[in-house]
């Protein structure tokens, strides 16, 4: 329950909200990796992206301080996906 004053209600609602955005990301990101592979005719790494769950948390930083009050307009899911994919080097995402 959140109080007058926001203290730990405040603070749950936050990462329960924070949480809920990363996973909802985190399956966008795997769902065009996954496009691309199957475009691809990859099949091993469709089959391991399908195993990839989109609630892990490897790859954040909980412990940086962020600000969402500036907005940058909206996420470039592809331009994501293929900074991805350039991490391997060779067209596929690094797995």
């Amino acid at each position: 329950m959140l109080n007058q004053k926001g203290g730990v209600g405040k603070t749950i609602l936050s990462v329960n909200l924070a949480a809920r955005l990363l996973a909802n990301c985190d399956a966008c990101i795997l769902s065009e990796l996954l496009e691309r592979a199957e475009r691809r005719g990859d099949h091993e790494l469709a089959d391991k992206i399908k195993r990839v769950s989109p609630v892990s948390w490897k790859h954040v930083n909980f412990y940086g301080q962020y600000d969402f009050l500036e907005a940058a307009g909206l996420v470039d899911l592809s331009a994501i996906v293929d900074g991805l994919e350039e991490v391997n080097g060779d067209g596929k995402a690094a797995n």
